[in-house]
């Protein structure tokens, strides 16, 4: 939100690039590699991701472990308010045997590994996409990790955990029409 202060968050401006998006994709990024071999621990405690070596796992199998246990995970939506529209940050992640990686991450991979030639790909776009993807893979560790269901009534769920297109950081809740769980839950 405070970077709306600078660059207003309209379809207009989503390829515009900065050193704070870049900031952002990276640091995101590298929460989401953390919590998704969090995650794939979770689902299968035997899957050999270390933690304590230097190279351990990727996105790409993290993808054959999350999406055979959450194949709807591609699904999940989130409402900018900023934009006022729907975002799917997962949406193009496929496992094997066909692999491919959301866009989002694609761009990160290129900032990341070639900043000196990739600048651009630190987009408004693309932080708002990988926050995005942050906020979802998180949810679905913590529904995972603590075996939470859909049915499980007495549980106060905060807002952001049920929507048919979960909202926004900022909290507005003017998108909580037909209210469902997550995917896959």
């Amino acid at each position: 939100m405070k970077t709306n202060r600078y660059v207003q968050h309209t379809e207009k401006n989503l390829k515009v690039f900065s050193s704070e998006f870049a900031r952002i994709i990276l640091v995101t990024c590298a929460e989401i590699d953390t919590v998704c071999r969090l995650l794939c621990k979770e689902i299968d405690p035997s899957c050999n991701f270390s933690d304590d070596s230097i190279r351990s796992g990727d996105i790409k199998e993290y993808s054959k472990i999350i999406l055979d246990k959450y194949p709807k995970l591609i699904n999940t939506e989130i409402y900018s308010n900023t934009l006022q529209r729907i975002i799917k940050p997962w949406e193009g992640w496929i496992s094997v045997p066909n692999y491919q990686s959301p866009e989002w991450w694609k761009g990160y991979q290129l900032l990341k590994h070639y900043r000196h030639l990739h600048f651009e790909e630190a987009t408004l776009e693309k932080a708002l996409y990988s926050a995005s993807a942050l906020f979802v893979i998180l949810m679905y560790l913590h529904k995972t990790a603590y075996n939470f269901t859909a049915d499980e009534k007495n549980i106060d769920w905060p807002s952001c955990f049920i929507s048919r297109s979960m909202q926004d950081i900022n909290g507005s809740s003017d998108y909580m029409d037909d209210v469902e769980q997550l995917p896959d839950f």
